[in-house]
């Protein structure tokens, strides 16, 4: 899939700094992890990049991608916050999130050990 897709489109992770991104193994090879999205400044930076996208193929629908450009990064500023603020209420170590690529454990930033 990640071949048709770097053919045809365009990684909108493609300005990600290195130390930003993840990396997983599939294959018994060391990849990019693709999950991004979990990193909603990650996301944001991607959303940008396909917005700019779009505008350089539609220039005559600048205007409504940047309009809806900016709600959209203004909702993920929203979710984020309420992110950050509920995982705070989390004691440190009460909780994991268990996902094929990885285990992370949830610590509170605000806990005590």
């Amino acid at each position: 899939m990640a071949e048709v897709l770097e053919k045809k489109g365009i990684a909108v992770t493609k300005n990600f700094a290195d130390a930003n991104i993840n990396y997983m193994e599939e294959d018994g090879k060391k990849i990019v992890d693709p999950h991004f999205w979990f990193d909603v400044a990650l996301y944001k930076q991607a959303t940008e990049e396909a917005a700019a996208q779009l505008i350089s193929c539609s220039p005559r629908m600048k205007k409504e991608i940047q309009e809806n450009l900016k709600k959209y990064l203004a909702d993920l500023d929203a979710l984020d916050a309420e992110i950050t603020q509920k995982i705070a209420q989390i004691p440190r170590g009460a909780a994991q999130s268990r996902h094929a690529a990885r285990c992370v454990q949830l610590l509170s930033p605000t806990a005590t050990t």
